[in-house]
């Protein structure tokens, strides 16, 4: 029970609550004996003026019964006193003493005391929030050192098993990249893609069938690729899954059918929209909104391409765009050549590369000059021995001949059927790894 009181008599509203109680009995301790009087004195003036002996003695009893009345109500405090004390808390008077001692300073003592208790938890609780961050924040950074300890680790495997910078060596795909696509390239089409993935249990479980470098790429964030080959390793992931499904190209105006021609309708067996059937009416896919929920059909299922917005994939999924510092679009040709090195001569370039193609003549090393853009690829493998280059091309050169890489001599100064053409570095990729 003591401890009950105790607690009872802690807080502010409580004590509140008893100073409220004090102050009410000590007006009714005030009122009451005044208007025992007051009604008293009414009724034997009232009396008198009748000049009954029978209300004379109505108005005695009554005033009996009213000071037994206005003697109550002024020893309420000493009976519920008694009443705490004796019968209810026997060991003590803490109820009283809550009650004898309840004011406006102690009431004020208390709010200040619970205001200073709840300003403690509140600090309390925004150093834990704090620690809470920040191991989530430590979790999310270890997390991301191992991801990018996985991809150095891969590249030092990948590196000790190659002769050549080259890892398709001459052919468009690895040989193992090559047996998933040509078992696979027939698995749907757009009409069955939806129910074949679901059927895998998602994408990831289709991902997870694939294997090989799907499986390896797919759903992770790539540090900035240091290697040609990994820069080649990532391009052939992307341009891979473009084979494996068969893209069509779309630029919003121009329309080409995979293994097919610009403007006709007829397609090859393994495309993903047959012959007929073109998907231009919602626009084209996102490279920023990353390559790898465009195969997954994420939003829709938008399987087109495009000469810039393929060398956007391949390079904001080798993590050298969007990041700061980084270029955010290829089709910023004028801005690439102001903020990036400018390669004007076909001997000097190297894998990684972007080269941009224009109709008119233009000054290679001035920017300002740079006019009629038309088309944009990278270096993709560079042969010094040999004397070529290899260009890496997203446009409708792919879907057309369902090749990506067209190869020109370094010495003809031409690349891609032109001399009009300038190429920029915006990271220096080691060449020999």
């Amino acid at each position: 029970m003591n401890t009950y009181l105790l607690a009872f008599c802690s807080k502010s509203w409580e004590v509140q609550l008893m100073l409220l109680l004090k102050i009410f009995f000590k007006l009714a301790c005030i009122i009451a004996p005044l208007v025992i009087i007051f009604i008293t004195i009414i009724g034997f003036v009232g009396a008198v003026t009748s000049g009954k002996e029978e209300d004379l003695k109505e108005n005695g009893k009554k005033l009996v019964k009213r000071l037994i009345a206005g003697l109550l109500i002024m020893f309420i405090p000493t009976i519920i006193s008694f009443v705490f004390t004796k019968i209810v808390d026997g060991n003590g008077n803490e109820m009283i003493a809550c009650f004898e001692t309840a004011t406006k300073e102690r009431v004020a003592s208390l709010k200040q005391k619970e205001a200073a208790m709840e300003d403690a938890e509140k600090k309390a609780q925004q150093i834990l929030d704090e620690k809470t961050l920040k191991e989530a924040y430590e979790k999310e950074q270890k997390q991301k050192e191992k991801q990018k300890k996985f991809f150095l680790e891969a590249r030092e495997r990948y590196r000790r098993s190659q002769n050549s910078v080259s890892i398709a060596n001459g052919d468009l795909f690895t040989p193992e990249t090559k047996a998933i696509i040509e078992k696979h390239q027939n698995d749907f089409d757009y009409s069955n893609f939806r129910r074949v993935i679901n059927s895998y249990g998602g994408f990831q479980g289709y991902v997870n069938e694939l294997g090989g470098i799907f499986k390896k790429y797919y759903g992770k964030d790539v540090p900035p690729v240091e290697c040609a080959s990994d820069l080649q390793e990532v391009s052939e992931y992307v341009f891979g899954f473009m084979y494996l499904y068969g893209f069509d190209y779309y630029n919003g105006q121009k329309y080409c059918k995979w293994g097919g021609e610009c403007g006709g309708s007829s397609a090859a067996p393994d495309a993903f929209y047959p012959s007929g059937v073109k998907h231009n009416n919602d626009g084209l896919s996102s490279p920023k909104n990353d390559f790898d929920k465009i195969v997954a059909g994420t939003k829709k299922e938008n399987m087109t391409l495009n000469c810039n917005w393929t060398v956007d994939m391949v390079y904001y999924k080798a993590g050298l765009f969007g990041h700061a510092g980084q270029p955010t679009s290829s089709a910023s040709f004028k801005s690439m050549g102001k903020n990036y090195k400018i390669i004007a001569n076909a001997a000097d370039v190297q894998v990684g590369d972007i080269v941009h193609f224009f109709r008119s003549n233009i000054n290679k090393n001035d920017p300002s000059t740079w006019h009629d853009w038309y088309h944009v690829a990278f270096i993709g493998e560079v042969n010094k021995t040999e004397g070529y280059v290899v260009g890496y091309d997203g446009g409708s050169y792919y879907t057309n001949r369902k090749n990506f890489k067209w190869k020109d001599k370094i010495a003809s100064g031409e690349f891609h059927g032109t001399k009009n053409w300038v190429a920029v570095r915006i990271a220096d990729i080691n060449q020999t790894c």
